[in-house]
């Protein structure tokens, strides 16, 4: 299944999946705060997540 997922962790037994963002696959994720970089292919992605949605601020493509 491809794209980002965000999860609920509350309970350390079971994961509950409470978001998905398919516009990117990411190979690694730097969190910051309530925003967080994807490493994608051939650049990067920037996405804020608010009310448990996540939403893609902007992202560097290298050319």
């Amino acid at each position: 299944d491809n794209g980002i997922k965000l999860f609920d962790i509350t309970d350390r037994t079971k994961a509950t999946l409470v978001n998905k963002n398919s516009t990117a696959n990411a190979f690694d994720i730097i969190p910051n705060g309530n925003s967080f970089t994807a490493v994608i292919p051939g650049g990067f992605s920037n996405f804020n997540i608010v009310n448990d949605s996540i939403q893609l601020v902007g992202k560097l493509i290298y050319k």
